[in-house]
């Protein structure tokens, strides 16, 4: 590093072969400092900076430097050095070199002078290469004694109370004759060989720090060693870190790393067991994969905490208490999950990308919006291997004693990759309890004061950076990925709902439901781990699956399965056979036949089975027959859709009782203008055209149409027109339904810069800048506060009299790019995909309803199964999330458990009824635990509920 005056001069590197005589004592030992004194020490420095300042200090406490000189090293204003006696040995860190002043180097030519050094041992090494000066105190083992490191420790220490108490407090009451006296005390003892009395003259030292901090802040803090692991990371580091546990740590594991360590490293996991079940190490985590979990179900999260919580108890028969993650995962509605799996505590933290809520104590108690809570400690971990987390240690400390009298300090690093300060941390905490005793997660959380109140904070609060590290670190299919979990998350939601039906009817034995019951749970977790990494054959194993749970008698009735809780209205197709239904409700809404099939619009019951029959029945009429399709524009009983001929999107969509706009839609590229950088954000943008130049209708009946606009979108600015993508648009209304469908495909002919603002989209825009936008994270509403915000089912545009849905299809990300404009994302950097579907409701009651059912398609197959149904639930603000039947290897099927989610935030009571006599019905927990009988009659279970809970019901029966 270049000093203020250019490169370094030569006299300010001193070496053996310097002028000065050789072999002289030091008499005194100095460091300068970019500051008068250490009540305006700056400690905002980082990296290298901070490394020379905290290695220059902790090195003039060498105990041969002390006994040399027979003083405590002092420091003086690098501004301001004054006059030095010859025999003074000068220690100047980066910091200070510039703030030298000019003449420094004539004035000090017959010093020692080190300038600019960041390791501590090369300092060492320096200083005995000046006069060798072990040699001249008699005793060349000093240096290799084990107390040296306490001596640095010592300095360490010394700064830090100095920082705590003159920075916050303004003033120091500690004796520094006195202490100067026991220092070298201690430094003589051990160049002497004594080195029981160097030990208890520094223990005195310690003693004195402790005292004088005591003075200011009495209590003690809480030290958390966390140590990070990655695949990458379970060899050498972890078992040096491992023989290095003098003191109590934490590790951070997932289930799958801990079965790939079981696995590869056998030697390393013996290791590892005995050092956990002798409580040395104490695992913290919880989940078997980190994944993306806020934009997934809430059902990934529980799988993925089981999934870890059965491995581990396998591998080390512990319970893991204590919820971290590395990864950024957080959501607002973790506390009600952690609590039914019984966590004593939550790192509310990251220490990856991603934004989170930070609370002003650093434990809390975590509250959900349904009531659940759990503690928390709320302290972001620093980094073990930062010096500028050791340079403002002290202050850190003094602070939350101040503001919360309570400080905990969580030191995170990965394995054997720490500061040379936290090993002299380490060795502070081996003398008493100065800033704190090593303790672990599951300890602190056993003892820590419960605050008793809650805190919540709100989901707009937690936001990852998904797509920004993706498309940085080039991922493939960042979008496509998502969009793939939920279409494979709602078919298996579905299988899991058919295996119930067939349970409940008895088709299969208990050997068959077991096997498929395992093939379904093995699915999920691959299905989750394909937002990770790609599985060729997992869509072809869930359609065996669907084939196999669809498999019956040989039959030319047609059944039509909803597998939702809640009712829905379908569009389906069949075969001419002009089937009608045979059901004593009749689920049709309307028919329409033509030579080749038969189109339905049918409403079916939560949970149920409608059977379609081969019989000469004609089709039903129609009501009302608007045209469905005239020119450019398709309708419906609920809206008129017109499309803009010059662009091919929708030019307005309007209702009949009031002729106006509600929404309009284009397909653009978003072209970036100002480049700050891939990780920058891009402040200014502008849009391709979209430009028309074919439109097509089809209307195969009455009861559907679409219209296919084909063309290009051009980027206009400069001097001439340039394609950036060829598109094509299909939008399709079907009567009965008041919802817009539409597939889209791009194909762009340029390539993305890797920037989360260069995107093709889905653009939409509506009149009231006033507008409310409501978007779900994961099974839950939340309102549309930030401009970058992601909704992977949908986002209502809630306006004064209308509301208007955009039933997302799984698409993850959306950016607000005015008050009444969206842009939906679709291609980015490194997506491969370029054929989506999304669809836009008019006035949707329930727009969680409606977007599940928007990616969950009616399953149609051949039955003999009679019409009916097999569980209903009363309350329409909620929703199953997950069905599972009990199962007895003599009886078969002999009850259900259901997991079940508020969505609209109103606590009310649910009416489960299923299709045998109740013998209990019972409010478990997610370990299968009880937590409270539930009313039962007959066959109806009734449940209070409150907002927004999350609660599992398990119903059990005799037949």
């Amino acid at each position: 590093m270049a000093g203020i005056f250019g490169p370094r001069p030569t006299p300010l590197r001193r070496n053996a072969g310097s002028a000065v005589p050789s072999k002289m004592p030091f008499h005194q030992t100095i460091i300068l400092l970019p500051c008068h004194s250490l009540e305006d020490l700056p400690t905002h420095f980082r990296g290298k900076d901070a490394d020379s300042l905290l290695a220059n200090w902790t090195a003039m406490w060498h105990p041969a430097l002390i006994a040399a000189t027979g003083k405590q090293p002092q420091y003086r204003s690098a501004e301001l050095p004054g006059e030095f006696e010859t025999d003074t040995l000068v220690l100047v860190p980066s910091v200070a070199e510039p703030c030298i002043p000019a003449n420094f180097a004539d004035e000090t030519a017959h010093l020692k002078v080190l300038v600019g050094e960041t390791s501590r041992a090369q300092i060492i090494e320096k200083i005995v290469a000046l006069d060798g000066l072990a040699i001249d105190l008699g005793n060349g083992d000093v240096f290799d004694s084990e107390y040296v490191e306490d001596f640095f420790a010592l300095g360490f220490a010394f700064l830090q109370i100095q920082l705590m108490t003159r920075q916050l407090r303004g003033s120091s009451n500690l004796n520094e004759s006195v202490f100067e006296e026991i220092l070298v005390a201690a430094a003589m003892g051990l160049v002497k060989g004594d080195e029981e009395a160097a030990r208890q003259e520094l223990t005195n030292c310690f003693d004195l720090l402790l005292q004088e901090k005591n003075t200011y802040y009495p209590v003690q803090p809480e030290l958390i060693e966390l140590v990070l692991t990655a695949p990458s990371t379970i060899g050498m580091n972890l078992e040096k870190e491992l023989g290095d546990a003098e003191h109590p740590k934490c590790l951070l594991v997932t289930g799958a790393l801990s079965r790939e360590m079981e696995s590869n490293r056998p030697k390393l996991f013996e290791r590892l067991k005995t050092f956990v079940q002798s409580k040395r190490i104490d695992l913290v985590g919880g989940l078997d994969h980190e994944l993306a979990e806020p934009l997934l179900s809430l059902e990934t999260s529980i799988n993925q905490i089981s999934a870890a919580a059965n491995s581990l108890r396998k591998q080390f028969d512990i319970e893991i208490k204590t919820y971290a993650r590395r990864r950024f995962g957080l959501s607002p509605w973790l506390p009600t999950i952690l609590d039914q799996f019984n966590f004593l505590g939550v790192l509310h933290s990251s220490m990856d990308e991603g934004n989170f809520p930070t609370a002003s104590t650093g434990n809390i108690r975590w509250e959900s919006d349904d009531g659940s809570s759990i503690l928390a400690l709320a302290q972001p971990p620093d980094d073990a291997n930062d010096g500028f987390t050791f340079l403002r240690l002290g202050l850190e400390i003094g602070q939350a004693l101040d503001s919360a009298h309570v400080a905990t300090v969580i030191l995170a690093h990965w394995p054997n990759e720490t500061h040379f300060c936290f090993h002299d941390l380490c060795r502070i905490s081996r003398y008493g309890p100065l800033f704190g005793l090593f303790r672990t997660l599951s300890d602190y959380f056993d003892s820590v004061y419960d605050p008793g109140y809650g805190d919540s904070f709100s989901a707009h609060e937690y936001r990852g950076e998904y797509l920004k590290s993706a498309t940085t670190k080039n991922e493939s299919n960042p979008i496509s990925r998502f969009v793939d979990y939920w279409q494979r998350f709602y078919l298996h939601r579905s299988l899991s709902a058919l295996l119930v039906q067939r349970s409940v009817r008895k088709l299969d034995n208990g050997a068959a439901l077991h096997a498929h019951l395992k093939q379904l749970n093995r699915l999920q977790s691959r299905i989750e781990l394909a937002t990770e990494q790609t599985d060729d054959q997992l869509d072809e194993e869930l359609a065996r699956l669907q084939t196999a749970l669809q498999t019956e008698n040989e039959t030319d009735i047609q059944v039509v399965i909803n597998t939702t809780s809640f009712p829905r209205i379908v569009f389906v197709q069949t075969d001419n056979r002009r089937c009608f239904a045979k059901s004593a409700s009749d689920p049709i809404r309307l028919a329409d036949s033509t030579n080749d099939h038969t189109e339905w619009v049918l409403k079916l019951p939560p949970m149920s089975a409608t059977q379609l029959g081969s019989n000469e029945g004609a089709s039903k009429k129609l009501s009302r027959e608007p045209t469905i399709l005239d020119g450019n524009r398709l309708r419906n009983e609920f809206f008129e859709v017109e499309i803009d001929t010059t662009t091919g999107g929708i030019r307005s969509i309007d209702k009949y009782d009031r002729r106006k706009n509600l929404l309009s839609q284009q397909l653009a590229l978003r072209i970036p203008t100002v480049n700050d950088g891939p990780q920058q954000p891009l402040t200014r943008s502008r849009y391709s055209q979209m430009r028309c130049t074919d439109v097509k209708t089809s209307c195969p009946t009455r009861l559907s149409g679409m219209i296919t606009s084909r063309g290009n979108l051009i980027d206009d600015a400069g001097a001439g027109e340039s394609i950036v993508a060829e598109y094509e648009q299909k939008i399709t209304v079907n009567r009965g339904i008041p919802i817009i469908d539409f597939a889209v495909t791009i194909i762009p002919q340029i390539e993305l810069i890797q920037n989360v603002n260069h995107y093709f989209c889905s653009r939409i825009a509506w009149k009231h800048e006033s507008a409310d936008l409501v978007r779900n994270v994961q099974e839950s509403r939340a309102h549309v506060v930030e401009d970058r915000f992601d909704a992977s089912n949908f986002l209502e545009i809630k306006g004064l009299s209308d509301s208007i849905t955009l039933l997302t299809g799984g698409l993850p990300y959306h950016r607000r790019s005015s008050r009444r404009m969206v842009d939906t994302l679709l291609i980015v950097a490194g997506e491969t995909r370029n054929k989506f579907r999304f669809g836009i409701g008019l006035n949707l009651e329930y727009p969680l309803h409606s977007a599940i059912g928007f990616m969950t398609p009616a399953l149609i197959f051949d039955s003999d199964q009679k019409s009916g149904w097999f569980f209903h639930l009363n309350c329409k603000n909620v929703v199953a999330t997950w069905w599972q039947p009990v199962l007895d290897n003599e009886r078969g099927c002999v009850g259900v458990e259901v997991r079940i989610r508020e969505t609209e935030n109103r606590a009310g009571q649910l009416r489960i009824s299923c299709p045998f006599s109740l013998t209990s019905a019972r409010q478990v927990n997610f370990l299968g635990e009880q937590l409270k009988e539930v009313d039962h009659t007959e066959n109806v279970a009734t449940f209070d509920f409150h907002g927004a809970e999350l609660f599992q019901i398990q119903l059990n029966w005799n037949s």
